[in-house]
């Protein structure tokens, strides 16, 4: 007869933090409950997971809506103008980097968005011209930007 449990961490090929398992009695008495990765499974402390489940699936979803509101006020801008000092070949002085992005979408739009969920084209862009940009909101939903770079 297994033993109903619930997950107190993450346990490899077992389950997640939260989800209710039914194990053999004896890796939960001799594994799961004296190293505190899970406890038994009451009524009362299942109905509580399954109201921590509702209220993380429910902040998820309004972060997903965030998310597309976002994306669509990004995409509404057609180009993030960047400008950048150029020497007589065309070539910039240093680049445009994430942060110089970053920045210039933060002056258009007026709220910030975060460097390090922009996949850059290249490392860094050193030459003038229009760069697609891509920048991930959520797990599925990111922004295409349009980033124009002209010299000053």
């Amino acid at each position: 007869m297994n033993v109903k449990l619930v997950l107190k961490q993450d346990v490899e090929h077992l389950g997640r933090k939260g989800a209710l398992v039914e194990v053999a009695p004896g890796y939960a008495r001799n594994y799961l409950l004296p190293r505190g990765l899970a406890e038994r499974a009451t009524t009362g402390l299942v109905k509580l997971m399954e109201q921590r489940r509702v209220k993380e699936r429910e902040a998820q979803a309004k972060l997903r809506q965030t998310s597309l509101d976002t994306a669509r006020v990004l995409e509404g801008i057609p180009q993030y103008v960047i400008q950048k000092q150029v020497g007589e070949t065309g070539q910039l002085f240093g680049s445009v980097t994430a942060q110089d992005i970053a920045d210039a979408v933060q002056n258009i739009v007026g709220f910030s968005i975060d460097r390090r969920e922009l996949a850059m084209p290249e490392e860094d862009i050193r030459n003038l011209g229009t760069y697609i940009v891509r920048l991930k909101l959520f797990t599925d939903i990111a922004a295409d930007l349009t980033i124009e770079v002209i010299s000053t």
